[in-house]
C-alpha cells in the first residue's frame, strides 16, 4: 500500500474470539470496498481468510472485512476497521527546455509534462534537477490531460547539462522521473 492498477492486491483477516472458551471462529470473511463486496473466502485453521484482487481502480479503497459470526458457538460477528488502500495510476514525465541550446547567462524555460494511465489528470509538484542536484520546482497545471510545470533560470554555468524531472506523486498516481535532456 500504495499500489499500482492491475497489481495484484491481497488483503488479510485475522479473526480471533475472545471469551468464547476456546472456540475457534470458522466459516467465511467478506471483504468490502466501501458498501460493495469485492468477494469472500474462508477461514484457515489459524483464523486466517485471505482475499486478492487486481480490479481496483485508482483512487482511495476504504477496504473492511466482515465476519458474521458463529451463533451456535456463541461467536458473534464483527467488521474491521477501515483499511485506506491507495491505488495508483503509473506515470509518465518528460522534460523540454528552450532555448537549447543557450548562452551562458540568458534565460532558459523547462517544461516538464506528466501523464498518467489513471482518470484524473496527475497532480502535485515536480522537481527539476540538473544532474542530481535539484534547481528548482513547480507545482502542475492541467492542460489537457496532462499536469505542466514550468521553471526558468538564468544561473546555469557553461557546458552541457543533464537536466530531468521527478514528478512526486500524488494519492491516485506513482512517482515518475523523466529521462534526462
Amino acid at each position: 500500500n500504495p499500489a499500482a492498477v492491475g497489481a495484484t492486491i491481497t488483503f488479510t483477516a485475522n479473526v480471533s474470539a475472545f471469551g468464547a472458551g476456546g472456540v475457534t471462529p470458522t466459516g467465511s470473511v467478506t471483504f468490502y470496498d466501501g458498501g460493495v463486496a469485492l468477494g469472500s473466502n474462508s477461514i484457515n485453521a489459524g483464523g486466517v481468510a485471505t482475499f486478492s484482487t487486481s480490479a481496483l481502480a485508482n483512487g482511495t479503497h476504504a477496504i473492511t472485512a466482515s465476519y458474521s459470526g458463529v451463533p451456535i458457538a456463541d461467536v458473534l460477528g464483527s467488521t474491521s476497521a477501515i483499511l485506506n488502500q491507495d491505488v495508483q495510476a503509473s506515470s509518465n514525465a518528460v522534460v523540454t527546455s528552450s532555448p537549447n541550446p543557450s548562452n551562458y547567462g540568458t534565460s532558459v524555460t523547462f517544461t516538464a509534462v506528466v501523464t498518467t494511465t489513471g482518470t484524473n489528470a496527475p497532480t502535485g509538484v515536480v522537481n527539476f534537477f540538473d544532474g542530481s542536484k535539484q534547481i528548482g520546482s513547480a507545482s502542475l497545471a492541467l492542460v489537457g490531460s496532462a499536469g505542466v510545470g514550468t521553471l526558468s533560470t538564468s544561473t546555469l554555468t557553461a557546458g552541457n547539462h543533464g537536466i530531468t524531472v521527478r514528478y512526486v506523486g500524488s494519492p491516485d498516481d506513482a512517482a515518475a522521473d523523466s529521462p534526462a535532456i
